[in-house]
């Protein structure tokens, strides 16, 4: 019961999130259009046969010892099975990407590469923040008239290490609305989460999806053990759900998908960057322990009419 309360506190703060971010603006930031997508050298956007091509050549550098082959800000991107160097596999990995989107396909990273992370990275990041106040039993404090009471807190690890949430890739030409799925990977259990989903203008969020109701360990509301069913907020990007125990989640697992229009005026060519939150993007057990992530972005480019 205890627990319970505890998550049931973790929620009731979750969806009081869907009123903050409705002050939040929708587009990504500046720096969000700086985002690099996984295994894009060059940064058009787009996993081709020059990126595969670009990795081996600074692998060849590093066997020549030019350089020491280890990841920089430059060449994270290219660290596909995240080992911290670009090395020949993590070119033959890109390669593959390339080579299933040319068949039509719609591939995932995580069904490619061998996972690895390093420990140690914050997960609200390295600023401090307000965050919910919480009592010596862990629930979180109200004040007299029933909000909760927010604290300064400095950048905190969470528990759980090793999860990543990846945002696919979807093309479409002008005036035609695309689906994005966005997939969960290293996370073996899961009772709650508020996800949050950014993009750049003038793209258009028209529609959020989840089955998360439709998995079979996701309790209905009829059991009386459910305490938040997904509850979507369009205008936001924003998608909070929670219950009293954990499902098991498989690798490559689609929490949501989010639907966009693109605009009626866009060109050919034109790319806009979908990204992960960190701000207010949390996944959570039954214990209330949170998982470190790493959010891979996703990205709508804007293709010929057919």
């Amino acid at each position: 019961m205890k627990r319970t309360m505890k998550l049931m506190s973790a929620v009731c703060a979750a969806a009081a999130a869907l009123t903050v971010c409705a002050a939040m603006p929708l587009t990504a930031s500046a720096e969000a259009n700086t985002l690099k997508l996984t295994g894009d050298f060059n940064n058009d956007k787009v996993i081709g046969a020059e990126d595969a091509q670009s990795t081996l050549v600074l692998y060849a550098e590093a066997v020549a010892g030019i350089s020491d082959g280890a990841v920089d800000e430059a060449t994270e991107q290219l660290d596909i099975d995240m080992d911290g160097k670009v090395s020949a596999a993590d070119a033959e990995y890109i390669l593959h990407y390339y080579c299933q989107t040319l068949v039509g396909d719609k591939p995932l990273w995580a069904e490619i590469r061998s996972l690895s992370y390093a420990d140690g990275t914050a997960f609200y990041g390295n600023e401090a923040r307000e965050v919910y106040l919480k009592d010596e039993n862990g629930d979180y404090v109200l004040d007299e008239n029933g909000q909760f009471v927010k604290v300064w807190q400095e950048a905190q690890e969470a528990k759980l290490k090793g999860m990543y949430i990846e945002i696919g890739c979807a093309s479409g030409a002008a005036g035609e609305t695309v689906s994005v799925p966005v997939y969960l990977c290293g996370l073996p259990k899961l009772a709650g989460f508020q996800l949050l989903i950014q993009h750049d203008l003038p793209l258009e969020l028209v529609e959020i999806k989840s089955n998360l109701e439709q998995h079979p360990q996701w309790t209905d509301f009829e059991d009386n053990e459910a305490i938040l069913n997904p509850n979507f907020s369009e205008n936001e990007g924003c998608v909070v759900a929670a219950q009293a125990h954990d499902i098991t989640v498989q690798d490559g697992y689609v929490v949501a998908e989010y639907e966009y229009q693109i605009p009626e005026d866009a060109k050919t060519g034109d790319v806009y960057t979908i990204s992960v939150a960190p701000y207010y993007t949390k996944f959570i057990t039954s214990d209330c322990d949170d998982y470190q992530y790493t959010a891979l972005s996703g990205a709508v480019r804007v293709a010929d009419a057919k």
